[in-house]
């Protein structure tokens, strides 16, 4: 278990993750519109969930 963390002053902490669709990684494609991004860990067999909140004021963004 992690319980500390020691960072220089000043330092930004960046969130890193992977987003794959249909087996291929979409990163690099929405990384520029990304909004926010929240897990919801559901306990048990209920299903997890992930929003995905993407920038669309040029239109641009087709539905997959």
């Amino acid at each position: 278990m992690l319980d500390a963390l020691t960072f220089d002053a000043g330092s930004t902490l960046t969130p890193d993750y992977m987003l794959m669709l249909d087996s291929r990684d979409i990163t690099g494609n929405i990384s520029d519109r990304l909004m926010s991004m929240t897990l919801t860990d559901n306990r048990g067999f209920e299903a997890d969930q992930l929003d995905i909140e993407l920038n669309d004021a040029d239109g641009q963004v087709g539905l997959p």
